[in-house]
């Protein structure tokens, strides 16, 4: 008997775990459909190099950010990152360490705005993990991937789309916290909210 009941309960621990894992599957394929659809929308229309004049200032924070570590080293690289104190400078950052892989140039730079898409519908599923079950934080994620203003800003080379990632992500730890009482997820949410102020410096007045 003892053993039927081990086995009834190992059964319905797999039966839980199913069931947990089902929502996260369903973000996963919110995440992996959207970004092959991001994706081939920018080869399809983006790689002629043509942008918009807020993009190619963006851009040129990005390029000169990777030419001065490629050409004169990491000191150079920190003070022209550091050096545009009215633009948020994180996202010309991570943008210029990803053009050895994505190549330098503006299509290699629109290729990184996508992660950032996908760290939002992550980070607004754990949101709204914290607040309504699973199957409705599946709902906010997929109405979050499906708003036309993220799909527009997930193609351009703008900071709206990083600052918002980071603020859902803060917002996200900040719950997590318990009322400050998680170590990590209190540091975790400083992090967060710091980035959302170095990747957009209007975010200030939020």
């Amino acid at each position: 008997m003892g053993g039927l009941t081990a086995v009834a309960r190992a059964q319905m621990a797999r039966g839980r775990l199913t069931r947990a894992e089902i929502p996260a599957g369903l973000v996963v394929a919110i995440v992996v459909v959207t970004m092959i659809l991001h994706v081939a929308w920018l080869v399809r229309f983006r790689r002629a190099d043509i942008v918009e004049w807020d993009e190619a200032g963006y851009m040129q924070f990005s390029l000169s950010n990777y030419d001065a570590l490629r050409e004169q080293g990491l000191w150079t690289f920190a003070k022209t990152v550091a050096g545009r104190e009215t633009f948020g400078p994180f996202f010309p950052f991570v943008v210029s360490l990803a053009y050895p892989v994505t190549g330098r140039g503006v299509f290699g730079g629109l290729l990184v705005m996508p992660l950032f898409f996908v760290g939002l519908v992550a980070a607004t599923y754990g949101l709204a993990r914290q607040l309504v079950s699973s199957s409705w934080a599946v709902v906010a994620a997929l109405a979050v991937a499906a708003m036309p203003a993220v799909i527009d800003y997930s193609r351009l080379f703008h900071f709206a789309l990083p600052a918002t990632a980071c603020m859902t992500a803060a917002l996200w730890s900040l719950l997590r916290t318990e009322g400050l009482r998680r170590p990590g997820w209190a540091a975790a949410f400083g992090i967060f909210l710091a980035l959302t102020w170095l990747s957009r410096t209007m975010t200030v007045a939020y």
